[in-house]
């Protein structure tokens, strides 16, 4: 191991070398771990040559010199970003940094007072000033002044009410808001509760000071309040340097090529970063950072902190390694992200004369955890302790340098690079020594976060204390509340057994596993025995004059359906139509797709929806697939050669008696027999048949009935597909009550208009379909300024739905319950449901919802392990619901629908991401594979790529589906087998499309084609999808010539800034490699340029050329009308001229 590793390790254990007169010392605070003592001593004549020629603390030799203050001075990096931040216009009280005590016995004001003074006389950075020239911020010394101490007395109040003043003056001053262009950057508040009761509140900036320097801020006031105490007066002591010297040589070290190999480091690292980490939030990420937050408390006990330790000594780690690579775990299975990023703050004293100096030296250091597929906690461990002392050995490089040299895209919504923080408290904690009295620190304000999540942990008497900071406009409390659980079950598991498998240690509570238990026990008593078409035929038995259908055709009654249907069942049993034999159904929408089901299932069979503009390929395959025999067709032209049709236009009413009609159905009690057999679409380009018998899907058909209490007076109306299951519910749950099925026509089945006047003619009570047809719907009404008072029920499946569709519904239609539903086609239907009872506008999403009757939804990790609620994991169905099989497919089967031996039933594995919430109800969160929802369908992105990689032009494909939620588009990343030339582009993706529209349905057609040379690929050697480009980015790069006197100017201001020669109308600032400093310099050129006042935040949110310039002219036009107001005097307006209207 090299000497900048050993280094490394010494830092990240905060253990010091020193050589003094030529001895070798090791000093640290904690025992080091027997690795580094062994490697202490084997490399000590290295060691020591290294450390009498260097200074042990930085790879800098060049020394810290004075410079001048006869003017401005440069800002250290950490500065410059800070007042970057507070340039923004942001409130930067997240940048506060405060410490508090109660001080119990004598308290001297004056001593107080001298003390203070005595430490801004000696730091000069407590009395610098931030000002702005020539677009570039510089600091400004300024002369020693007396402490401003403000006095607070409440001693008149009652214990109580002073112990809530206290509180209540802790925060207020937390959120105080320092100027950075005034010296003062020490605010200090005593508050006095009694004469001998007080409480001190020391409150800087983190552009003045950081965590050690509250350390040293407080260490030298107990010092120097005892030294007056003791003689009356403050012996004067200077630094030999202050920061504003630090701050020049930072600069100067880091505009030299001295750091160049650590650049490079960092830039290899980060990259391909991901943006933000994945956690699921509570709520949406709002457009900028309110940095409210809320701190909870936890602490794990002393023995649990021992055995942790001693695992820490036995992998040769230190426990900042063995907790943050856990913690990096926990992110990881919480996020179902398998590459983590956390900051960690590391002192950046990296010189021995800065250590006593109060300035802002912390630096924040990346660490980077990929989490394999497949490995021990050990090998995750020793792979993450080699990445972290990697971090260490090139710590030097600020942060804020990294930013700019990254180029991560830039958002006010959230930090750069990372978001989530982890620190272990190594350092002794902020102590206050006053003479004659007792202080004691009291807890600071606990409403601040600057991270979306902060992980502090310390090692106190009592075990290890984990502190959770996180940002209250993302998380709930009750959810981090269960991730600090998830934690420490977490590190119990790992000091168990380190060598499991990651993915198999356990952090889900048994208290949990017994609420999730009961979330699922929801049994219900139906009746039980009878097949889909009994449930019909009772109910025509009962009312056979009432409507059954409407189509464009007519009405017909239960009776006439009922003759039809036996009579078509009767030829199948001539064809000798075996129990549970498939028979295609492919007809337009109307009455006969119930005629024909309906006689399919009387005589024992299963019957398979499609649809009449599917590709007679696609239907052929199907059919073969299936073994189908016969198909029922109302036209031969919609007929498969080699498969014998049905022509239902031949099929008369059945004669005689009403009850000898029923008696002729062939089957029934056929509970545990198949229904139907709908095709989806399928990952190997094979689509895959869900077979379904009749229990289940009657189970579902009871479920909604019940639950909706629909009637004999109900009237669906039947717009889904009969190959979208949820056609299955129009037909057979409406029929089952005695209600009517109202058909819209086949020509127009996808016309919103059509169904609003089908709504309106027919007063329907149900409107069951995808949520954008929901939408479409309500647009009708919502643009022909009506509304429907009888529509009482919208059931939205299938696809998200957006949070503000449910009050848009209400708003049109008044009377109607608009309920979420979910499940897959595997499980009958639906298996879920959320009843949406109020406006969910203000919500991420609508919940998914809780397991219906009789079934049960299971949130599993990829070892099929329960999963802590709040966390993401992958859908599981159990249950009544669960259907047979993939018909004909056993392979395809064995991987989704199994029996789980843990919880002791058969589950479907749906593909599907979702996690449980605080109140039972299951968030949606989207597909684990590549199945996507496209206009309600369910599409396998690999059948499509099956198909394209089919043909000779392509040599590799993926297929993805970008966009957000119903406005998902299908792109197609080809690598061809030769490249076209840039003319025949558009014709070789022409050719593409009609090639695979031959075999897809039009839903499945992408409708974009990107041809690539290859694919971007990960550390790992994996295609990272992530990173393949927007069809729009494809385009040839062009210069857009800027256009008007606006843009021109301000074009010519960016050259000059960024130093490039031209730039286009529609570049983007950070893109063409602008940095915070440059964006300074830019606001600058602008405020001269164009004499207008304009901030950095104005510029910031608006980084595209054109949105710039088309800001800066309104803003023009705006001063430009305010001046001429201003020239309007009072005599110049004729009152006489206004008419007042009340």
């Amino acid at each position: 191991m090299n000497l900048q590793k050993i280094l490394a390790m010494c830092a990240a254990q905060n253990v010091q070398l020193n050589v003094e007169n030529g001895e070798f010392e090791v000093l640290f605070d904690e025992y080091p771990s027997d690795e580094l003592i062994d490697l202490l001593k084997q490399n000590k004549p290295a060691l020591v040559s290294f450390i009498s020629t260097h200074n042990p603390k930085s790879l800098a030799t060049r020394p810290i010199k004075k410079v001048a203050r006869d003017g401005l001075l440069r800002l250290s990096y950490s500065q410059q970003r800070l007042w970057f931040l507070d340039h923004m216009g942001d409130n930067s009280v997240q940048n506060n940094i405060s410490t508090a005590f109660s001080v119990d016995g004598l308290l001297s004001i004056e001593a107080l007072q001298a003390a203070l003074d005595k430490i801004i006389a000696r730091h000069e950075i407590l009395r610098t000033n931030y000002v702005e020239s020539h677009g570039a911020a510089y600091q400004q010394i300024a002369e020693p002044e007396p402490a401003k101490v403000e006095l607070v007395d409440i001693s008149e109040l009652n214990e109580a009410t002073q112990q809530v003043k206290v509180r209540e003056l802790v925060l207020s001053e937390s959120k105080v808001r320092f100027d950075l262009n005034q010296s003062h950057k020490l605010r200090v508040i005593v508050i006095k509760q009694s004469k001998h009761s007080h409480v001190i509140l020391f409150n800087s900036h983190l552009i003045a000071a950081d965590g050690w320097s509250m350390n040293v801020m407080v260490k030298e006031f107990s010092q120097y309040y005892q030294e007056f105490l003791e003689k009356g007066s403050v012996v004067n002591q200077t630094l030999s340097i202050q920061y504003a010297d630090y701050a020049d040589w930072q600069r100067e070290y880091f505009e030299s090529d001295s750091f160049t190999e650590q650049l490079n480091y960092w830039q290899q690292n980060l990259e391909d970063i991901p943006l933000v980490h994945s956690l699921v939030l509570d709520k949406n990420r709002p457009a900028q950072q309110s940095f409210e937050g809320c701190k909870l408390r936890h602490t794990i006990d002393a023995n649990m902190l021992g055995q942790l330790k001693a695992l820490a000594g036995d992998k040769n780690v230190t426990l900042f390694m063995l907790l943050e690579t856990s913690f990096a775990l926990l992110i990881g299975r919480w996020s179902n992200e398998d590459d983590i990023v956390i900051g960690t703050p590391v002192a950046g004293r990296i010189r021995a004369e800065i250590e006593p100096m109060i300035g802002c030296f912390v630096n924040n250091l990346v660490l980077r955890t990929a989490l394999p597929e497949r490995a021990s906690f050990s090998e995750l461990l020793k792979v993450a302790k080699n990445n972290i002392l990697n971090g260490f050995a090139n710590q030097d490089i600020p942060f804020e340098l990294l930013v700019d040299t990254v180029h991560p895209m830039r958002s006010l919504s959230h930090t750069p690079i990372f978001q989530i923080m982890f620190r272990l408290q190594n350092n002794e904690k902020t102590r206050l020594e006053l003479p004659d009295a007792e202080v004691k620190s009291i807890m600071g304000a606990d409403n601040l976060v600057k991270f979306d999540l902060e992980l502090s942990a310390s090692q106190e008497a009592d075990g290890l204390e984990l502190v959770w900071n996180f940002a209250t406009s993302l998380f709930e409390k009750s959810t981090i509340e269960r991730m600090a659980e998830s934690y420490e079950l977490l590190l119990q598991s790992i000091v168990a057994d380190c060598e499991q498998d990651i993915y198999r240690l356990n952090m889900t509570s048994e208290a949990q596993l017994a609420l999730i238990a009961k979330w699922n026990d929801n049994a219900a008593e139906f009746e039980q025995g009878q097949g889909m078409h009994e449930l019909f035929m009772r109910t025509a038995l009962k009312q056979p004059d009432a409507v059954a259908v409407t189509d464009i055709e007519g009405s017909i009654s239960y009776e006439q359906l009922l003759r039809l249907s036996v009579s078509l069942a009767k030829q199948l049993v001539d064809q000798k139509v075996a129990c549970e034999e498939l028979v295609g159904v492919r007809l337009p929408k109307g009455r006969h797709q119930v005629v024909a089901t309906m006689a399919i299932m009387m005589v024992g069979g299963a019957y398979l929806p499609m649809e009449t503009g599917w590709p007679e390929q696609r239907c052929e395959g199907i059919l073969q697939q299936a073994s189908v025999r016969f198909m029922v067709v109302l036209d031969s032209k919609d007929g498969i050669d080699g498969f014998t049709q049905i022509n239902i236009n031949e099929v008369n009413p059945l004669e005689g008696s009403l009850d000898s009609v029923a008696a002729a159905v062939p089957v029934t009690g056929c509970a545990d027999k198949l229904a139907y057999v709908i095709f989806t679409s399928g990952s190997t380009g094979q689509p895959k048949g869900v077979a379904i018998e009749h229990g289940a899907v009657v189970n579902t058909l009871h479920d909604i009935n019940r639950t909706y209490g629909m009637t004999s007076s109900d009237k669906a109306l039947a717009v889904s597909a009969l190959s979208f299951d949820l056609s299955v519910y129009d037909i057979f749950g409406i029929l089952a009550v005695g209600g009517e099925v109202v058909y819209p026509e086949h020509e127009k089945g996808t016309d919103a208009e059509h169904w609003a006047e089908l709504v309106e003619q027919h007063s329907i009570t149900l409107f069951n379909a995808v949520p954008a047809s929901a939408d479409l719907l309500a647009l009708t009404f919502e643009r022909q300024g009506k509304a429907s008072n009888t529509l009482r029920n919208i059931l939205m499946s299938g696809d998200w739905i957006s949070p503000s569709l449910p009050k848009r519904l209400w708003g049109v239609f008044p009377n109607c319950r608009t309920d979420s539903l979910g499940g897959a086609t595997e499980a009958s239907i639906w298996s879920i449901s959320y009843p949406i009872t109020e406006d969910t506008s203000h919500l991420k999403s609508v919940p998914y919802g809780k397991a219906m009757a009789n079934q049960s939804f299971h949130i599993l990790s990829r070892e099929q392990q329960p999963v802590p609620i709040g966390v993401p994991g992958e859908l599981y169905i159990g249950g009544k619901g669960v259907a047979r099989c993939y018909y004909g497919d056993e392979k395809r089967s064995a991987a989704s629908f199994f029996y789980h031996e843990g919880l002791g039933k058969n589950l479907y594995r749906t593909g599907d991401l979702g996690r449980y919430m605080a109140d039972g109800n299951i968030e949606f969160i989207g597909r684990a594979d590549d199945q996507v929802k496209i206009l309600g369908f369910r599409v396998e992105l690999g059948e499509i790529e099956a198909e394209l990689a089919k043909l000779e032009t392509v040599r590799e494909v993926i297929v993805m589906a970008l966009g957000d939620k119903q406005a998902r588009r299908l792109v197609a990343y080809i690598i061809p087998t030769y490249k076209p030339a840039e003319a025949d582009v558009a014709g070789f993706n022409k050719q593409l499309r009609q090639s695979i529209a031959k075999n897809l349905p039009v839903y499945m057609l992408p409708s974009a084609f990107v041809l690539l040379d290859a694919f971007p690929l990960t550390a790992n050697s994996k295609v990272n999808k992530k990173a393949l480009p927007d069809p729009g980015e494809m385009r040839a790069p062009q210069i857009v010539e800027p256009e008007g006197a606006t843009e021109i100017k301000l074009a010519a201001i960016w050259s000059q800034v960024l130093e490039l020669e031209k730039v286009s109308a529609t570049a983007n600032f950070f893109d063409l490699g602008g940095n915070s400093l440059q964006l300074t310099r830019l606001v600058y050129e602008i405020r001269e340029g164009f004499d207008i006042e304009i901030s950095i935040r104005d510029v910031f949110e608006r980084t595209s050329l054109k949105d710039m310039a088309v800001y800066l002219e309104n803003r023009q036009a705006e001063d430009s009308d305010v001046q001429q107001f201003e020239q309007v005097t009072r005599a110049e307006v004729d009152i006489g001229s206004f008419e007042i209207v009340l």
